[in-house]
Parts: structure tokens; sequence; C-alpha cells
């Protein structure tokens, strides 16, 4: 295990237990998993540029889910009716 490329430190195999891997979730419920996520591609982007195209940059972690029954969106012969419209959504 190459612990020092990862982490930037040599870290013995017998540091990482359950112990340390319940503090380690602890402190990124604590911190907030999208500032952890925003800290970390911010630091990809600034370590390695020249990787990176930052003329467009889109910063979304939101997801989508569809309940209902998907028969309301086919016509007959199951062919899609096409446009569908959300009625009602909500976001967390």
């Amino acid at each position: 295990m190459d612990t020092g490329l990862l982490l930037g430190r040599q870290v013995p195999a017998s540091a990482f237990n359950d112990t340390t891997l319940g503090r380690a979730m602890d402190a990124i419920f604590e911190t907030g998993t999208e500032q952890l996520f925003s800290q970390v591609a911010f630091r990809a982007a600034s370590v390695f540029p020249e990787d990176m195209d930052m003329q467009h940059v889109h910063f979304d972690t939101t997801s989508g889910q569809c309940l209902g029954r998907l028969s309301a969106l086919y016509g007959p012969g199951g062919s899609a009716s096409g446009e569908f419209g959300i009625l009602q959504g909500q976001t967390s």
C-alpha cells in the first residue's frame, strides 16, 4: 500500500482499522460531503491545471429520482408518448 503517495506521508497498514475509519467518517460528516468534494476538486484543479479544462466549470451534485408508473409515459404498443412534465418536486 503506497500511503505516502495517497496521503502525503507513510502510514502503517495497522493504522487502518474500524476506529480510524469511524473517525474519518465522522470528520467527513462534520465537514459536509459537498464541502469536502468541493475542496478536493479545487485542489485537483490547482495541482493539475494542464489536465483540467477550466473554460466551463459546473458543480452539481444533485440527483434525480422518478417515482410512479412508467406506463403513464407510454402510449399504445409501448411506444413513448413524447413529453411529460414534473408536477411536483422536492430537492434536499
